[in-house]
């Protein structure tokens, strides 16, 4: 009877975060950052090409001399043009991308790219904590510090890249901490971390060498199966750069000129920040109020206090070192670089695919720590549920909130 209790309660819990995530999706493009994603699905659609010959929006594109283009890594684009394009066979009338009114063309996207990844995600994070020494209860909680004390969700109800990197890293990772290490295993994480750079060009590059110095012994083993694994990723990202680019690099490094808004301006010169710009960087990096990774989801401070206590890890301290440091060092990059810490935003929404990893090694230490402790993590975990809830709403902070319930509330309103 109280195992068929705790059934009910989790499949409850899981019904009940889908429909939070589906009221709360967005209706139409509330950022610069997506309008940009969607010209390039438009044009892939219209025209056959990433070229965009009349930009709607002045953000996240760039000036190559002759053509606009997005300055995403156009994968996801690509394959959202796909579903894009199956949408406007079945319903020729279906509006456009960029129409600023609720539209189904944008909600079916965002549930495609973002909302469903989102949901994998959390399923596989619950699933994978079965491998731990964690009572039912202990299971759901934990996911559901993931699924709602995270910006995982606020980013899960806008078209974003964010979901299905943190999905693809996350799945990596779960073949490393679940599965024995065999050839098999090599060739599928190999294939996974090969994927990433095209979707995410930061995050994909230092989960890479992350995950092969996690793996070394091993990928020493199965060197050229790894190698073969990793290189189908590689060609599609030089490929899609060259299609874009008309070389290997990407957009951002190539653009002859950026067009002049706030945010955009880091990206004309990546070199180091002056001293003082990288000590406010750090400030808000850690602690801002917006940004900051242990004030916005301090949750996560128990996960690195975590990499570095747990003597009991399925990983010896030498891979816990190399996870510890290698994200780390992922944040100082972007501390280092960047003015704006990746863009307009709630939260440090660059170090969003580290977060489901990072939850994970806090959920192995629980069964290690006595009962006071574990009552300061679940009131850092209520804490950080509060915070991401506020960038419920608006992640991206444009001031808009267009989410599926207030379209509905206020149409009702004008009866």
């Amino acid at each position: 009877m109280l195992s068929h209790l705790k059934q009910r309660i989790t499949i409850i819990s899981f019904l009940a975060l889908i429909v939070l995530l589906l009221i709360s999706i967005k209706t139409v493009p509330t950022s610069s950052n997506e309008s940009s994603r969607f010209l390039t699905i438009e044009a892939l659609v219209n025209n056959g090409t990433f070229a965009i010959t009349n930009p709607i929006t002045d953000g996240d594109l760039t000036f190559t001399g002759k053509y606009y283009y997005s300055d995403k890594p156009p994968l996801l684009s690509l394959v959202a043009a796909g579903f894009y394009a199956i949408l406007r066979w079945l319903h020729p009338r279906a509006p456009s991308l960029l129409t600023l009114s609720p539209q189904i063309s944008y909600i079916y996207l965002t549930l495609v790219i973002s909302a469903f990844p989102y949901l994998l995600l959390i399923y596989l994070f619950w699933r994978s904590l079965s491998e731990l020494r964690l009572k039912s209860y202990e299971r759901l909680l934990y996911t559901l510090a993931l699924a709602l004390g995270t910006p995982l969700l606020p980013f899960a109800t806008v078209f974003s890249n964010h979901a299905i990197t943190a999905l693809i890293a996350f799945a990596s990772f779960y073949f490393i901490v679940v599965q024995k290490i065999t050839k098999k295993t090599i060739i599928v994480v190999g294939v996974l971390v090969g994927l990433l750079p095209a979707i995410d060009v930061p995050f994909g590059t230092a989960w890479f060498v992350i995950i092969t110095a996690l793996l070394w012994p091993d990928i020493r083993k199965y060197f050229w199966h790894y190698s073969l694994a990793v290189i189908p990723g590689i060609i599609l990202t030089l490929t899609l750069n060259w299609l874009t680019t008309g070389s290997a690099l990407p957009m951002y490094l190539v653009a002859k000129q950026y067009l002049s808004l706030p945010e955009n301006n880091w990206r004309t010169d990546l070199t180091l920040q002056a001293p003082l710009q990288i000590m406010v960087n750090i400030t808000q990096a850690f602690t801002g109020w917006k940004k900051g990774i242990f004030i916005y989801t301090p949750i996560l401070l128990l996960s690195f206090w975590a990499t570095v206590r747990n003597t009991h890890s399925l990983f010896n301290r030498c891979q816990r070192s190399i996870l510890f440091w290698g994200s780390l060092t992922y944040i100082i990059g972007v501390i280092i670089i960047t003015n704006d810490l990746g863009g307009n935003s709630y939260g440090l929404r660059w170090a969003l695919p580290f977060m489901p990893i990072w939850l994970w090694v806090a959920a192995e230490f629980w069964p290690t720590i006595r009962t006071k402790q574990r009552y300061v993590w679940v009131f850092l975990g209520g804490f950080s549920l509060l915070m991401a809830f506020r960038g419920l709403p608006d992640p991206w902070q444009s001031g808009f909130d267009t989410s599926l319930w207030r379209v509905v509330i206020a149409y009702f309103s004008t009866f």
